[in-house]
């Protein structure tokens, strides 16, 4: 989704392809805290970036995926 908002904002679509905007994106973080659950959004720019830093381990399995242990 992050690359499809880029590929909209760059105008380097395929032809046919859908356009997709950060505004049709909700990015939700749900966590375990002592009083219950927490809901946290994270925003995404118009460049398909996050504005908000990741919350501890959000992305820690992909990063590992990518990068190694």
């Amino acid at each position: 989704m992050l690359r499809r908002i880029r590929e909209t904002t760059e105008k380097e679509l395929a032809e046919g392809a859908p356009h997709f905007s950060q505004d049709k994106l909700s990015v939700l973080y749900i966590e375990a805290t002592a009083d219950g659950m927490q809901v946290r959004r994270l925003r995404v720019d118009e460049r398909g970036a996050f504005l908000d830093p990741w919350p501890k381990g959000f992305f820690d399995e992909r990063f590992a995926e990518v990068y190694g242990p």
